[in-house]
């Protein structure tokens, strides 16, 4: 009797273990979507020598901005926020004084976005929704301003 109790708690035991096995592997597949936000000269001031944000009818854009993805259906699947805003290109000089960098760009990274669910959609606040393919997810490219 002892033995059977034994047994029989040993394949309740490896049951649990194959069901939890088997609920890893159908969790669905995810990505992450990265990329960057970059404002062209006149869409930013500098906020020191390294880093920027959005200036005038581009104040939206700065560090912590949201980020927003969606699926194909329009529903929003994924949400993160844009990075510290860096200065990148070479110093000029404007009217005698120094300005570094000749535009400004914001990295993001939106985790947790569910495979195969495309074509997708990214939005920075509300600039309007900008499409990307899975494929393109690790290099999604916006830039504002003219």
């Amino acid at each position: 009797m002892k033995s059977t109790l034994i047994a029989a708690a040993c394949l309740l035991l490896l049951a649990g273990c194959g069901s939890s096995a088997a609920a890893k592997s159908a969790a669905p597949k995810t990505f992450t979507a990265a990329g960057t936000l970059t404002l062209q000269l006149g869409a930013y001031m500098n906020e020191d020598d390294v880093n920027c944000t959005g200036l005038e009818g581009y104040d939206d854009i700065k560090t912590f901005a949201q980020v927003v993805v969606y699926d194909a259906t329009g529903k929003a699947v994924g949400l993160s926020q844009l990075g510290y805003g860096k200065l990148v290109g070479p110093d000029r000089d404007v009217l005698g004084t120094t300005v570094h960098g000749d535009h400004c760009t914001f990295d993001f990274s939106v985790p947790g976005v569910p495979a195969g669910a495309g074509p997708y959609m990214v939005e920075v606040s509300h600039r309007g929704k900008i499409a990307f393919t899975e494929a393109s997810a690790g290099s999604i490219a916006l830039t504002l301003g003219s």
